[in-house]
């Protein structure tokens, strides 16, 4: 059960994340879905109470179409250099990791680490050593 959930988050949040899909290609009704499916997968996994649940969805509902919005904003800009779109993405998703830590308990948040966010906040973390090298260089 619980490799089933790991995997369904991590293939809607792949889907949703993805650098190559434009942020054009995404309705607003299939970023509603994806964020719908997530908010239920991490309550599955996590054991959310009312109120927690109301916070995370309110979290992914602000954040994402906000990355979105950036994304797009990138792209009419000229910017397609697909590491623009994964660094935006990362600064997104960590202020959504943020914001989730802060309402869930201790334990909830080491389920939350071990359902796979914990795996792509480490890569997350890693991509932006690499880039702050680079910037220094």
């Amino acid at each position: 059960m619980k490799k089933i959930i790991t995997v369904s988050v991590l293939a809607a949040f792949a889907a949703l994340f993805s650098a190559n899909v434009s942020a054009q290609q995404m309705s607003e009704e299939d970023i509603q879905k994806i964020i719908e499916k997530s908010v239920e997968n991490i309550d599955r996994y996590v054991r959310l109470d009312d109120v927690q649940l109301f916070f995370l969805d309110s979290i992914y509902r602000f954040n994402i179409p906000a990355m979105y919005k950036e994304m797009e904003d990138a792209k009419a800009a000229g910017s397609s250099n697909q590491e623009t779109y994964i660094a935006i993405s990362d600064i997104w998703m960590a202020k959504c990791d943020d914001a989730i830590e802060k309402i869930l308990s201790k334990e909830q948040w080491q389920k939350y680490l071990k359902c796979g966010y914990g795996r792509e906040r480490k890569q997350r973390e890693k991509r932006a050593a690499l880039r702050d090298r680079k910037i220094r260089k």
